[in-house]
């Protein structure tokens, strides 16, 4: 997370590199682990509790497709179930970053990594940097309270950057907040899939604000 805060052994895929570093969530800078060590210097945050449901969203995009608790499996239903808009591809990244951006990491990152682009040192650092991650824990992030903005926009590639509050034991950090930039592109089966993911921007970042989420989880 930074400063504004996936098979042959299962349970060796797990987190992103140094907050997601180089392959995973940071591609370039320390995904998993950098990417913590990335959010804002500032004291232990003031919890704020965190809503147990979720709203739905407005103009098509749904901040908590997958659901609440997001297992592998309800990371590839929302890969399949995500229209192919603009809207759909801020959708399923959010679900795809919500999964992968919590420690302890998933133990059934094996199969979410099969439906990626994203490749396999990716995955590695993703798990090397939830192994030897050392801050709060359980931590994960959250669509409520955060936004996202579409970089680009293709029928063949989106860039969504999204902003989501940090979740610490349960509740919500009023000021650490993860920011990753993932790259969809359309698979051949159609949908659309990770093929990358990083701390920073990439694509042309557009000039309009941040569009605040509505609801979420």
């Amino acid at each position: 997370m930074t400063t504004t805060e996936r098979q042959s052994p299962r349970r060796r895929w797990i987190w992103i590199t140094a907050a997601a570093a180089g392959a995973l969530l940071l591609v370039g800078a320390g995904t998993g682990i950098g990417i913590y060590a990335a959010s804002r210097p500032s004291g232990d945050p003031q919890a704020t509790p965190q809503p147990t449901t979720s709203t739905p969203a407005v103009a098509g995009v749904d901040a908590c497709m997958g659901g609440a608790k997001l297992t592998a499996d309800a990371v590839i239903d929302a890969q399949l179930s995500a229209p192919r808009t603009p809207e759909g591809a801020v959708s399923y990244a959010a679900a795809f970053a919500r999964y992968t951006l919590q420690i302890p990491t998933p133990t059934d990152s094996g199969a979410v990594a099969s439906t990626t682009g994203l490749g396999v040192d990716w995955w590695s650092h993703w798990s090397e940097s939830g192994l030897s991650w050392t801050g709060p824990n359980p931590v994960g992030v959250t669509t409520v309270n955060g936004s996202y903005r579409v970089d680009s926009f293709t029928s063949d590639e989106a860039v969504i950057t999204l902003t989501l509050p940090w979740v610490i034991d349960g509740a919500i950090s009023p000021s650490r907040t993860f920011e990753p930039t993932l790259t969809l592109s359309r698979s051949a089966a159609g949908t659309w899939s990770v093929s990358d993911m990083g701390s920073t921007g990439s694509g042309t970042a557009s000039s309009a604000a941040d569009t605040p989420f509505t609801g979420g989880c």
